[in-house]
């Protein structure tokens, strides 16, 4: 259902805008990895550190250390090249099981709660980046 909201908003917001598709797209990308990266529930940080988004060509799924809690990949998303597609992911080996519900911290996930938060508030991301 998430997913559903999400793609209907972005469709709607895409319809209703004029030019820079590409950099609002990159924007919506960052929005949702902003807000995962927030939602992750954190006991040593690796798993809110082990965020990363690649577009196109980029194929880079590195992880990122722990230190930065996230900032890493915010970082790497802002100086992406504006593209059509990009993926966010988690290599861990219990993201799939935290999403689902495992962590007192987040048991509702954060991915799915990250996408209904963007299609509810898509508006705000209309602005440049930056």
């Amino acid at each position: 259902m998430s997913q559903a909201l999400y793609t209907g908003a972005v469709t709607r917001w895409i319809n209703k805008t004029r030019g820079g598709i590409q950099q609002k797209t990159k924007a919506l990308a960052v929005g949702v990895l902003a807000r995962v990266i927030d939602r992750s529930p954190v006991d040593t940080g690796i798993f809110r550190a082990s965020w990363n988004i690649v577009s196109g060509e980029d194929a880079d799924l590195s992880t990122a250390k722990k230190a930065d809690g996230g900032a890493g990949a915010i970082a790497k998303g802002n100086a992406l090249t504006a593209g059509n597609a990009y993926v966010i992911s988690n290599n861990l080996p219990y993201a799939e099981a935290l999403e689902n519900g495992t962590s007192k911290q987040a048991p509702q996930g954060v991915v799915r709660l990250s996408l209904i938060d963007v299609a509810t508030n898509i508006e705000a991301f209309g602005k440049p980046l930056n």
